[in-house]
């Protein structure tokens, strides 16, 4: 199995440089945002990815010193575990894991991230 995610590059901080962390991009994309956060653009620069699963840790730890705040956060999942990585903070549960996804889901809140843009 492969990890899978996806960033938005408008997420990263002006000068983040993710190197090291083999990474397929299997799709990129610019969409328009209904409903952006205030401190988010209307439109976004999806990087959907492929990784070894053996990077997770390392990715989710290095995401989470680049992704600016308020308001981002990046993804990924991997053999039913998901990795919700926010400036300073990741969460990793298992898909089943209903109050762990409701724990990130409320700290998603208090970042400043919009309902309608947990989705992970």
């Amino acid at each position: 199995m492969t990890l899978r995610g996806a960033i938005i590059a408008e997420s990263l901080l002006v000068g983040f440089v993710l190197e090291q962390i083999p990474l397929t991009v299997t799709r990129l994309s610019r969409t328009a945002i209904a409903d952006p956060a205030p401190s988010q653009p209307a439109v976004w620069t999806l990087l959907e990815f492929e990784a070894e699963p053996s990077h997770a840790e390392a990715l989710s730890t290095h995401l989470s010193t680049g992704l600016a705040s308020p308001g981002w956060y990046g993804s990924f999942e991997y053999d039913g575990d998901v990795w919700v990585v926010f400036p300073g903070r990741v969460f990793r549960y298992a898909r089943a894991n209903a109050s762990a996804h409701e724990e990130a889901r409320l700290y998603a809140h208090t970042a400043g991230v919009p309902e309608d843009q947990c989705d992970w």
